[in-house]
């Protein structure tokens, strides 16, 4: 029915990444970032007050102090990059390929990289949703893949959509990417 062949680039990641922060782990995401950018932007500024205000050191003090001027901006630089740092752990979790071949038949689809083949039926899909350019098929709340909408072989990305609408029974949400 329909035939995929999906580049995993940095483009595509960037997209399964921003796709998974908005709508399955949307509260997570933004709860991981204010946390890394508050406690940051504390211990930074401590840290600071602490070198410029604080007389008396000994050994502990200088410790504490080398910690806290560490940490602070390390959790300032991963809260405004988290995006890149999501991006880059879903590449090193994923298997050393280039692409992946898509395969969807009536009763299911089946993913194909070199030396891997997995198939999966479309009950197991958990949420569908659409951004510019793919579509990203979660089969829960930690795991999905990325189908290309220019790398269609055999239908088109308007007829997969509608193919994938009735054979989940869900709706194909819509994700506007920035």
């Amino acid at each position: 029915m329909f035939e995929n062949t999906t580049k995993y680039d940095q483009a595509t990641l960037y997209a399964f990444t921003d796709v998974y922060s908005r709508t399955v782990r949307r509260t997570r995401y933004r709860l991981h970032r204010a946390v890394l950018l508050i406690a940051g932007g504390i211990c930074t500024v401590e840290g600071l007050f602490l070198l410029l205000v604080w007389r008396p050191r000994d050994f502990s003090s200088m410790v504490l102090l080398g910690v806290v001027l560490v940490v602070g901006p390390c959790g300032v630089f991963k809260g405004l990059f988290l995006r890149r740092f999501m991006a880059r752990r879903t590449r090193k979790n994923m298997l050393h390929v280039g692409e992946c071949h898509y395969v969807f038949t009536e009763d299911g689809f089946q993913a194909e990289q070199p030396g891997v083949s997995s198939t999966y039926r479309y009950d197991r899909i958990y949420r569908a949703c659409e951004a510019p350019g793919y579509f990203v098929l979660f089969l829960d709340k930690e795991h999905g893949t990325v189908v290309d909408m220019g790398g269609f072989t055999q239908g088109t990305a308007d007829g997969f959509r509608a193919f994938l609408e009735e054979k989940t029974g869900k709706p194909v949400e819509y994700v506007s990417l920035k």
